[in-house]
């Protein structure tokens, strides 16, 4: 018998586009999509993979990313004490500035070994890490590695239970994480703050897979996920194709049978990622 030797088979977002337009026959068999058919099914796919991300189906990647600490900023205060910041920020006078500032107490904290002279600058904080990675949807476990290599397991918290902390300025090594999912920049809070710049901290974060830009970008994603795709993508496009209801209920139902079935194919199988409620990361309590 001859095989192929190969398993990199998949489809590219014109394809599933393509399709998706056979299905509710917008496109003959043998035939091509317009440029326009092409383009704005592409927007519509791109559309609902986002929308699918957050609802919890399993169209993401977790990467093991690392985070090397910065030690944290120190200013001399007005009463000529050191103080050291505990939470990133830019100097506003009226504020933040340690001391005289109305909101000083929560971005500064008394110690330090050298203060430099305050001003409108940017200040750093070594508890409090800003993620550059923008594709970041949620952490799922972190460590903090040693310049022995000796790890820490690191806890992850809630933002209920990291504002409920009484003292955000204690230091250690750091048993607990809050991850905090924004629009532009994600951030990370330690607990206690780290006692050294050293340390590493590293972490398995959710990401996002990469969008269709170009009809010619192949998916990130398992293959199982091509036919959800193709029929959930013709469920949606029937509609602005004004496709018959009849026709449309059987898509719909045939296409939700489908995505359930992948879904819970990520959920049974042990050695497949499981499949985390994404729902959680865009909620004011949730869980990392």
């Amino acid at each position: 018998m001859a095989t192929s030797g190969s398993f990199d088979w998949n489809l590219t977002g014109a394809e599933i586009v393509s399709r998706a337009l056979r299905i509710i026959g917008v496109v003959p068999q043998g035939d091509s999509p317009s440029a326009t058919q092409s383009s704005e099914g592409l927007t519509a796919l791109n559309s609902m993979i986002k929308s699918w991300q957050s609802d919890g189906a399993n169209l993401w990647n977790i990467e093991w990313k690392t985070q090397s600490l910065t030690a944290s900023s120190e200013v001399t205060g007005t009463d000529s004490a050191i103080y050291t910041c505990i939470k990133k920020h830019t100097g506003v006078a009226a504020t933040n500035k340690p001391i005289t500032g109305t909101n000083w107490t929560d971005f500064w904290i008394a110690g330090g070994a050298t203060g430099g002279t305050w001003a409108t600058s940017a200040y750093t904080a070594i508890g409090n890490i800003s993620l550059t990675d923008t594709e970041i949807l949620g952490v799922v476990e972190a460590f903090i590695r040693d310049t022995n290599i000796n790890d820490s397991k690191i806890r992850l918290i809630t933002r209920e239970e990291y504002f409920d902390k009484s003292n955000k300025g204690d230091t250690g090594t750091p048993t607990e994480l809050y991850f905090e999912k924004k629009l532009l920049t994600n951030e990370i809070y330690l607990d206690p703050q780290p006692d050294t710049s050293t340390d590493v901290l590293h972490y398995s974060a959710i990401t996002r897979i990469e969008d269709f830009d170009s009809g010619t970008d192949d998916p990130e994603f398992d293959t199982k996920w091509i036919e959800p795709l193709a029929f959930n993508l013709a469920y949606k496009l029937s509609f602005e194709y004004s496709i018959a209801l009849p026709e449309r209920q059987f898509i719909r139902g045939e296409a939700a049978a489908l995505k359930q079935a992948a879904m819970q194919d990520g959920n049974e199988k042990a050695d497949m990622l499981v499949q985390p409620d994404l729902s959680q990361y865009f909620s004011s309590g949730h869980r990392s």
